[in-house]
């Protein structure tokens, strides 16, 4: 009897997780998901994921870090051996401040061969009087958001929250 409620409380986990998942990718738009050629490769290596969200000029990629066995077609992914944030953009001044990153085997366990992540965090930039009206213009239209300014120094704000899957056969 309590194996069955703690399998019903575990499904019914998986079911919240799923249905949120589902929302967070309907919301968060289209992510391009890339990873590295490691073809001819057998039994351990490493394999590098990169995700990329695009948010007008400015560029969001989660690199994500994985020890890899394989063995002719076969592959799965053994662990996560590391993964970092990186922001390109052709604005000055932007950070992205205060961000989480998450990544897991979407099965819970390893080996897996498909990994779930999410990040969240404030993109932030600092626009003085200097600033060229497009870039004001091209913030706002990508969503940002406007202070009061403060000696000049007007910050702009976006809160990202992004998730999505990493498969090892793309």
């Amino acid at each position: 009897m309590k194996g069955g409620k703690q399998m019903r409380k575990r499904k019914n986990r998986q079911k919240i997780f799923c249905i949120g998942f589902a929302f967070c990718l309907w919301i968060s738009g289209f992510t391009m998901v890339s990873a590295d050629n490691a073809s001819g490769m057998d039994k351990s290596y490493i394999k590098n994921f990169t995700c990329t969200n695009n948010i007008g000029n400015t560029k969001i990629e989660l690199n994500v870090s994985a020890d890899v066995w394989s063995d002719g077609p076969y592959a799965q992914i053994n662990k996560i051996i590391g993964n970092d944030l990186n922001v390109t953009s052709d604005i000055p001044y932007i950070e992205f401040e205060d961000y989480n990153i998450d990544v897991w085997s979407a099965e819970g366990t390893y080996p897996t061969t498909r990994l779930f992540y999410t990040y969240n965090g404030t993109l932030k930039v600092k626009v003085t009087d200097a600033t060229p009206t497009v870039v004001i213009e091209e913030l706002e239209k990508e969503g940002f958001c406007g202070g009061e300014p403060v000696s000049g120094i007007t910050e702009y704000i976006k809160n990202i929250d992004e998730c999505g899957e990493i498969q090892l056969y793309q």
